[in-house]
């Protein structure tokens, strides 16, 4: 079996330190803030969205900057690494899966990049069965396809 990394980003309403803990990676979604970039989950904390929204402070979202996408699929193939499986925020919202796919291979890294078509519960679902799915053993066709009748049934 292909040693494989597990990738998301911070729309699944969890920061890349909580995903570490399932063995997971993350990059964070940017925000622009009045001007000001900042990192979801990073220098920007939901309780800071909520406060901004309250006082009418534009906020702007944006893909995981490039270049912490790249560093981490850089550090993946420096850890041995073969492949990642991404399941970002969906391509209805964001570029994060285009960038993803680009990042890998210049890495030289297979991808599998899978788009829920949502974000959030969602995409936190699909990322953790994707790896239990593939550490029991099932090959990526089997999972692709499991995550597509999740999906189809899901209405968020």
């Amino acid at each position: 079996m292909k040693k494989l990394a597990f990738v998301t980003d911070s729309g699944s309403g969890f920061s890349a330190e909580y995903w570490s803990r399932e063995g997971i990676y993350s990059v964070p979604l940017q925000l622009d803030i009045d001007g000001t970039t900042a990192g979801d989950y990073e220098t920007v904390q939901p309780s800071d969205i909520v406060e901004n929204l309250k006082k009418q402070i534009p906020m702007k979202t944006s893909l995981p900057s490039l270049g912490a996408i790249e560093d981490l699929f850089e550090d993946l193939k420096a850890r041995g690494y073969d492949g990642v499986f991404c399941v970002p925020i969906c391509r209805g919202l964001s570029g994060t899966l285009n960038a993803m796919e680009v990042a890998a291979r210049n890495q030289d890294l297979e991808f599998t990049g899978f788009d829920t078509g949502s974000t959030a519960v969602l995409q936190a679902y699909c990322i953790r069965e994707a790896k239990k799915l593939y550490e029991e053993g099932k090959d990526i066709p089997d999972i692709l396809a499991f995550l597509d009748k999740v999906c189809e049934k899901a209405d968020t």
